[in-house]
């Protein structure tokens, strides 16, 4: 009976001792995995995504997501840019629909199996961030762009650079000499500056970066 009382007081004495840490914060916290972005859990049952560091990475993937038959927005032809240094981290994203008959395959890269759809969006740091730490965090909690609204344009467009402050948010967009916005820039970057986070020659070598993705070499865009 002894011993089965000291059992008893040993177990309620382990259990507070465990409460009493973790009321303290002292245990490590398990991080929960977001994918860098911040959706509602039914999100992440039916959607994949993968990051990548580079776009040699971009190309390789889109083509093994072709041969493999997938379609979506991402499979399409359509304007991009190749842009990075050493002030600006390129990440590139893949947000890939599963459907209900989706199962994991280990010995298959995630590039080489057939999606629902696929898409595909780049982003463009203003600090330095590894793809471990934006799958268990949010595009958000760091300075950085994205294009929207990108029209197809040729070497020989001339484009300048234009940003107007209103509301407290600022807009700024590539336009052509008929003042036809070509791509907006989305900034995130809270109450900063964006000027003095941007290298100096960025708003004339970004557009030279252009990349059409998906045409046919040699044909005409």
């Amino acid at each position: 009976m002894k011993q089965i009382k000291l059992i008893l007081i040993s177990v309620i004495l382990l259990i507070s001792i465990v409460l009493t840490v973790c009321s303290c914060d002292l245990l490590p916290q398990r991080k929960k995995y977001t994918g860098g972005f911040h959706m509602l859990p039914t999100f992440y049952k039916t959607t994949k995504i993968y990051w990548v560091e580079t776009f040699e990475e971009v190309m390789e993937a889109l083509e093994h997501l072709r041969a493999a038959g997938n379609t979506g927005p991402g499979m399409g032809k359509y304007c991009t840019f190749d842009y990075e240094n050493e002030t600006v981290d390129a990440k590139f994203c893949f947000w890939l629909q599963i459907d209900d008959s989706y199962k994991p395959n280990k010995d298959q890269k995630w590039y080489d199996r057939k999606y629902k759809s696929v898409d595909y969006i780049a982003y463009w740091f203003l600090e330095k961030v590894t793809i471990e730490e934006l799958e268990y965090s949010r595009c958000e909690s760091y300075d950085h762009f994205r294009c929207r609204g990108i029209k197809e344009f040729d070497d020989t467009c001339v484009v300048y650079y234009k940003c107007e402050r209103k509301d407290g948010e600022v807009n700024c967009g590539f336009y052509d000499t008929n003042f036809q916005m070509i791509f907006e820039i989305e900034y995130c970057i809270g109450s900063k500056d964006h000027w003095s986070l941007l290298p100096e020659n960025f708003h004339e070598d970004f557009p030279k970066s252009r990349v059409m993705v998906g045409y046919d070499e040699g044909e005409q865009v």
